[in-house]
């Protein structure tokens, strides 16, 4: 499997950083830099930073459904991953095999918003069923249900067409959500990889995205 990470051509520190992580999962042949977005923005609006991440994850996406392989996994720069990531992921994958999946999310903050069980339990201890979580940075994909996604981005990069869209969707972790609660979503009952707490280039400031991550999975799963 191809893993694609998307990392801004000045957080080249991150790219770094997420190397040595990465080798602990996989051999640095499977990976690939994809540069992040970034558009001209002079006021400090959280919209414009988000249609870039947007616009950034399209663009990796559409570099995994050119690979033609089945199943490619998206990940942020400023992530990492635990002793027991590849073991449960690689379980993880086993299962989903044979059957009808469009995401594997590697970790996410479950959200009561559109269901009041954001998780839901499967058959196996080890899986669980998303519903309804954020975050989007570290998901394996499966290529069917990647490409009736993109049909829903925009078809460039462009700045204009990004923010229109993010301003009718918020972002694409949270598009993502109307899509999860079809039930085809899934997340190992265990956190695979985790955002740091620290400096947010989407927010502009401090965040505890660690903390928030590991306290929501823990509290609804």
């Amino acid at each position: 499997m191809k893993y694609y990470v998307i990392n801004l051509d000045k957080r080249l520190d991150r790219f770094k950083n997420f190397r040595e992580q990465f080798s602990k999962i996989s051999t640095l042949n499977n990976l690939v830099r994809v540069s992040g977005v970034e558009y001209e923005d002079e006021t400090g609006d959280v919209q414009i930073t988000r249609a870039a991440c947007s616009a950034a994850h399209c663009n990796a996406i559409k570099l995994g459904l050119e690979s033609g392989e089945d199943i490619f996994t998206i990940f942020e720069d400023d992530i990492f991953f635990y002793d027991h990531t590849l073991d449960l992921i690689d379980k993880s994958l086993q299962y989903l095999k044979d059957k009808d999946w469009d995401l594997l999310y590697w970790g996410c903050v479950p959200r009561a918003e559109f269901t009041d069980r954001p998780l839901l339990k499967t058959e196996e201890d080890y899986i669980l069923k998303v519903m309804c979580a954020g975050t989007a940075h570290a998901i394996t994909y499966n290529r069917e249900f990647a490409l009736n996604y993109i049909k829903n981005l925009p078809s460039s990069s462009k700045r204009g067409e990004w923010i229109r869209w993010v301003n009718s969707n918020v972002c694409h972790d949270h598009f993502l959500k109307k899509f999860q609660i079809q039930g085809k979503s899934y997340t190992p009952n265990e956190i695979c990889a985790c955002q740091y707490n620290g400096y947010s280039d989407i927010d502009g400031n401090e965040s505890n995205r660690q903390d928030v991550i590991e306290k929501e999975f823990g509290d609804y799963k």
